[in-house]
């Protein structure tokens, strides 16, 4: 996620050159990782055996997303017109904390937490999901994802090219919930393993093809075009499978390496700050913007690794901090 936003961060400003290709490339690689974001959930709260219930989900999982959402909504927002509030000017400086607070009501307040209001929408239809789950055979299952590769990606992506748009929809599958049950399916059933080579492959040439298509629209439009890197393309769906599969799967050379990994500690407490550093990144690119430190001022196809780096140490360094903090340790990271 921090590459993508790192790549994207200059995506528009350098359009048509090495730069601006280079950042497309990078881009073109990791637009898996919110689909995946939203299968990891899928694998955690549609498993049968997890104990998720009705109070657990209104009295921690969506309250504690809530507090963490308002909080760094109106930081971010606070950071951005810091400069325009006075106490000398209070209905300026009311209206502007009045449209603060209805970003974060009205969503998203920031641009990468919109994910968290798609994440707690998906909670809150979980119970029902699960219920299905629950009854749900593979095939029943399988027939669900391929309905939602059908009406949720196929068609978006024949709508973008063909002159007459397809009218015959399925709105349901318009969303992330395909991914949620995906996460639950690849996570619980073995997939093939020649199946899962095709996979592979076909996520090398989606790669490609997004990186590709996107150079060949752009430079048609006369402007950047990012429609191929859409969530719900067949392209990136691909990916996102592929990763994950790939993952799952991933053998090691002596069987008790991927016990002691698991129960590696630092991996353990790492996996503990995802939630904050996935919050704070921005502020990191942020700073990286201001001290001049990115694909502009440096080689793009070293900057954007860097930079990565740079951002992932600031970020975990300060939810190390606030991890220190009663209360707030719990709540906002």
């Amino acid at each position: 996620m921090i590459v993508l936003h790192v790549s994207s961060n200059r995506w528009y400003l350098s359009w048509n050159g090495f730069e601006w290709n280079v950042l497309t490339l990078y881009d073109s690689c990791v637009r898996w990782c919110v689909p995946v974001f939203f299968m990891i959930s899928g694998m955690t709260f549609l498993n049968p055996s997890v104990d998720i219930t009705y109070q657990k989900l209104f009295t921690k999982y969506i309250p504690r997303i809530i507090v963490a959402l308002f909080f760094w909504g109106i930081t971010y927002n606070l950071y951005k017109d810091i400069d325009k509030l006075n106490i000398h000017y209070i209905h300026t400086t009311l209206f502007i904390l009045f449209n603060i607070l209805a970003k974060n009501i009205l969503g998203p307040p920031w641009y990468h937490l919109w994910f968290l209001y798609a994440i707690v929408g998906l909670y809150l239809i979980t119970p029902m999901i699960r219920i299905f789950i629950k009854q749900a055979t593979e095939k029943d299952i399988r027939y669900v994802l391929i309905l939602f590769f059908i009406f949720g990606s196929l068609t978006n992506l024949l709508n973008y090219f063909l002159p007459y748009k397809i009218s015959f929809v399925v709105p349901e599958f318009h969303n992330y919930i395909g991914y949620f049950i995906a996460g639950y399916y690849f996570s619980t059933y073995d997939v093939n393993k020649n199946i899962r080579v095709i996979f592979y492959l076909l996520a090398i040439c989606s790669v490609a093809l997004t990186f590709y298509a996107t150079y060949v629209m752009s430079h048609k439009l006369g402007k950047p075009e990012s429609f191929f890197y859409d969530n719900i393309l067949p392209t990136t769906m691909i990916i996102a499978y592929a990763v994950f599969l790939f993952v799952k799967n991933c053998k090691f050379n002596a069987a008790n390496i991927r016990a002691s990994f698991l129960k590696n500690n630092y991996i353990i407490h790492l996996s503990n700050y995802c939630f904050g550093i996935y919050l704070i990144h921005d502020f990191g690119i942020k700073l990286l913007v201001y001290l001049n430190i990115n694909s502009d001022t440096i080689n793009p196809i070293v900057s954007v690794p860097l930079n990565s780096i740079l951002v992932f140490i600031a970020a975990l360094g300060i939810v190390y901090c606030i991890k220190k903090i009663p209360v707030l340790k719990d709540w906002i990271v």
